[in-house]
């Protein structure tokens, strides 16, 4: 159990307003509520707090209950959180203590993965890599957006390029010099 005063959040007040919001949004959730958690706890997407991972089974109880937005909502907040563990070693007690709170929040983020599609999706399995421990891959950019792979013909010596994204989404042959060249496929305009 985390003394809840012994502990900070971002704004450096005392983690009994974390506990205190927390609780009130266990009886009444409310977007003005989520919206001082988030300020109280993330920074710059990122948690760098011991109150975070104490507000963990809090989470995994809201994340367990109320309408779909209320559970997105906290299991959003727990994911941003959980990623941000490999770099809090002097946290690992916190979370060395509440095994069965991550398991229980890579199940439900798990079985969320299906009913997403674009950032939702990127965010549900950043979250079900960190609830599942793997924190620093669940940090890296999953950017889908504007990707360009870079391989060999199979039939030919040529290189290509195969780009999805905002540039479009083809194919070409990329020439040193002249860039993409032969593009095959739809472009943006």
């Amino acid at each position: 159990m985390i003394d809840w005063g012994s502990v900070r959040d971002a704004r450096g007040d005392s983690g009994v307003v974390v506990e205190r919001l927390l609780d009130r949004l266990k009886l009444q959730p409310d977007a003005a509520l989520w919206n001082e958690l988030d300020r109280r706890l993330i920074v710059e997407d990122e948690c760098f707090f011991a109150v975070g991972f104490a507000a963990l089974p809090t989470l995994s109880q809201l994340a367990q209950a109320g309408d779909t937005e209320q559970r997105d909502r906290a299991l959003d907040l727990a994911a941003v959180i959980t990623r941000t563990l490999h770099r809090n070693h002097e946290d690992d007690r916190l979370v060395r203590a509440i095994p069965d709170v991550l398991a229980v929040l890579h199940r439900l983020a798990r079985a969320r993965v299906a009913t997403c599609t674009g950032p939702t999706l990127v965010r549900r399995l950043q979250g079900t890599l960190a609830f599942a421990g793997y924190t620093f891959w669940a940090s890296i950019s999953l950017d889908f957006t504007d990707e360009h792979y870079h391989l060999d013909c199979p039939h030919c010596p040529a290189r290509l390029a195969i780009v999805i994204g905002d540039y479009g989404h083809y194919s070409a042959i990329r020439d040193y010099n002249d860039g993409d060249v032969r593009r095959v496929g739809s472009e943006r305009e």
